[in-house]
């Protein structure tokens, strides 16, 4: 079964409280989804750690201000995660999703329309096996063509690519 990222228990900040399970944020008329204004991090909890989170953070921080987004102190974005970490079971392996976007501008981002929100979900790790490593002829734009120094959806289309490329089928998508 392919892993999807919307089962088991979420937890998600959004306009100052707590909505479980998976609210929706966004609409059609959103600048985000139309133009791709939007950026996140992803990080994880597991045997009560959050390895480099406050580095995680300060990356979606970072990005926001890459996207010409407002965003919030990289600690408050920190304290936040670990708020939604507190909800669920002592050890459980989380994955840990802070999120900027604009929702409103017309091709440029309408600083002021900034919305946040932090997703904590149930995503256990894979379990260790073997696995191969191939080498693809698709990679990353260069930051002349797209926004490389923020993590953002609008870099993330090439795995799909990069998966057809190693089991040696047709692409997907050209």
């Amino acid at each position: 079964m392919a892993h999807t990222e919307t089962q088991g228990t979420s937890w998600t900040w959004y306009q100052g409280k707590w909505h479980e399970g998976n609210p929706m944020l966004m609409g059609p008329m959103t600048h985000a989804p139309w133009l791709g204004s939007c950026v996140f991090d992803g990080a994880r909890s597991f045997e009560g750690v959050a390895p480099d989170l406050d580095q995680h953070c300060q990356r979606i921080v970072n990005s926001a201000e890459t996207f010409g987004l407002k965003s919030r102190p990289a600690g408050e974005i920190e304290e936040l995660i670990r708020e939604g970490i507190d909800k669920f079971p002592k050890g459980a392996e989380l994955y840990l999703r802070p999120m900027f976007w604009a929702a409103d501008g017309f091709v440029d981002v309408d600083p002021e329309s900034t919305q946040f929100s932090v997703s904590v979900y149930d995503a256990q790790l894979p379990k260790p096996k073997a696995f191969s490593v191939t080498l693809s002829p698709f990679r990353r734009p260069s930051y002349e063509f797209a926004p490389t120094d923020a993590k953002a959806p609008a870099i993330i289309p090439i795995p799909p690519e990069v998966y057809a490329s190693a089991r040696g089928e047709a692409s997907t998508t050209r």
